[in-house]
């Protein structure tokens, strides 16, 4: 019986293991509140022209996350990395991210040095 819990909670939790593009939808939503100049909305008295080029905008941040971003999948749970070069290349102050993906949900990884997890942990 303990078995067969065990294999029912692997299974669950392998069914809520978000995929790349999970993340992705979840990232961009992400850096688009961080960078509000990134949120490309056209308003609704907008332009044909001022929509297509909201549209590339959008494009531009979605194809950024998708070229940028590994994961590992652990099966019942997955590492996301974004690598940040490329934004850094364009003055963006931001260390490369690390994301955890569990129960369809994100939890970001602290950039803690051994010595800080440390401190935590007394």
């Amino acid at each position: 019986m303990k078995y067969f819990l065990i294999a029912l909670l692997c299974i669950g939790l392998n069914v809520t293991n978000p995929s790349k593009t999970d993340f992705i939808e979840f990232a961009s939503i992400q850096i688009k509140k961080k960078y509000p100049e990134l949120d490309f909305k056209p308003e609704s008295s907008a332009t044909s022209l001022e929509k297509l080029i909201s549209g590339f905008g959008n494009t531009m941040v979605s194809n950024f996350l998708t070229e940028s971003t590994t994961q590992k999948d652990y099966w019942i749970f997955s590492i996301f990395e974004v690598d940040m070069k490329l934004a850094r290349d364009f003055g963006v102050k931001e260390k490369n991210i690390k994301v955890i993906g569990i129960l369809n949900k994100f939890i970001p990884m602290p950039d803690l040095k051994s010595d800080e997890w440390q401190i935590i942990f007394k």
